[in-house]
């Protein structure tokens, strides 16, 4: 991951990041039958790696307040193709606001709201014999994510 923070004046400050995820080294998956007669077998998920983009901007309204906004993008680690009903994953976009206190130089509070979209994730897997085939879409894919922190500096 790369970053980088700048700010512009008193009030101003942009940030953005860079980053790549090596998760092609995490799709290979062991499954074990254990029974007096135990198996065992790998199951390549196909994972690829993938790449992330952000940029972002913090407002200084007044000396305690800190607003804060930003846009990032994750590239997507499997394959339309490859997307299991288990794990149903694709690229993400991610748009968040927040908001900072500065209750004093050792403490703040904040919190933060993040919408993370997904759209249409599109599917069609044989899972073998006894599973059967599974296909479909994930129509309009999002989820909403809020936090609220509190920075104690000692």
């Amino acid at each position: 991951m790369l970053s980088a923070y700048h700010e512009l004046n008193g009030r101003w400050a942009i940030m953005s990041n860079l980053g790549w995820q090596d998760w092609s080294e995490f799709g290979k998956v062991g499954v074990t039958v254990a029974s007096e007669d135990a198996s065992s077998l790998t199951v390549d998920r196909n994972y690829k790696d993938t790449w992330h983009v952000a940029v972002g901007t913090q407002y200084r309204v007044a000396d305690p307040w800190l607003l804060t906004a930003g846009i990032a993008y994750d590239s997507s680690m499997v394959d339309d193709d490859d997307r299991t009903p288990d794990l149903p994953l694709g690229e993400a976009w991610r748009f968040g606001l927040g908001a900072r206190y500065d209750w004093s130089k050792k403490l703040a509070l904040g919190m933060g709201y993040t919408f993370l979209w997904s759209g249409d994730l599109d599917m069609d897997v044989n899972r073998g014999p006894l599973a059967g085939r599974v296909s479909g879409t994930y129509e309009n894919t999002s989820m909403s994510f809020i936090n609220f922190f509190l920075n104690w500096k000692f």
